[in-house]
């Protein structure tokens, strides 16, 4: 089974993690900017492995600083598994 990696849901985890209104988390938006800091992250991966199945490295979340890249590289790890 493929996970569907789905942007607006992705934003939806973030801003429940970073008690935010889905409305402050744009797919464009560096995610430093909404204070994602490594915690956040830690806690942003573990979510994302619990909401569709997909473990990723903490580093992707720094080296794809927008919700839109980082969907974009969860599409295509997904794709190839």
């Amino acid at each position: 089974m493929t996970a569907i990696v789905n942007e607006e849901r992705l934003c939806e985890l973030l801003a429940e993690i970073c008690e935010v209104p889905v409305a402050e988390v744009s797919p464009t938006l560096p995610l430093a900017e909404l204070g994602v800091d490594s915690l956040v992250a830690l806690r942003f991966a573990r979510q994302i492995h619990d909401e569709i199945g997909v473990e990723i490295e903490l580093e992707w979340i720094y080296e794809y600083p927008t919700m839109r890249e980082l969907t974009q590289l969860l599409r295509e790890k997904c794709a190839a598994a």
